[in-house]
């Protein structure tokens, strides 16, 4: 039985990994491989890694988890997780599972836009659901979309 099943590969999920690598815990690492930002080439407001490429830190997190041998990393989904008295149960993508003392979630956010037409038609560069993220560009530049307000019942793109 492992100490802990980590659901989530980005930063969170791999920072855990490795503080519980240290104490010698046993831990699986599942990854779907499906990050948020997967379409950013740079992050900001991450201490030390401002504009570095999102799948870059992700590598060099999986890298450094190398030195714990009681750290997997698994790309897979998990699909299911039933919890008895005392362990938790985790089907994964494949249909097998594992039996785990703890779980930890560290899943992430998953955006759901809202159903402004004009939002999708400025494209990522204007719009944006993480204004930290674009604040180099938006620093230089101003915002080209403004979603509807209850004052204007519409969107504009400029």
């Amino acid at each position: 039985m492992l100490d802990a099943v980590i659901v989530g590969g980005g930063p969170a999920g791999l920072n855990a990994a490795l503080l519980l690598g240290r104490a010698r815990r046993t831990v699986l690492l599942c990854d779907s491989g499906q990050p948020r930002n997967a379409g950013v080439h740079a992050m900001h407001g991450f201490l030390s890694r401002d504009g570095m490429d999102p799948a870059a830190l992700r590598q060099a997190g999986r890298d450094q988890l190398r030195a714990y041998p009681t750290v997997q990393v698994r790309a897979t989904q998990v699909r299911a997780v039933t919890r008895d008295a005392d362990q938790f149960t985790v089907t994964l993508g494949d249909g097998t599972t594992e039996q785990a003392r703890r779980l930890l979630l560290a899943t992430g956010v998953v955006d759901e836009l809202p159903p402004i037409p004009a939002w999708r038609s400025c494209g990522d560069a204007a719009c944006s659901t993480a204004p930290t993220a674009t604040a180099g560009r938006s620093a230089t530049s101003p915002w080209r979309c403004w979603p509807a307000t209850p004052a204007t019942s519409s969107s504009r793109c400029s």
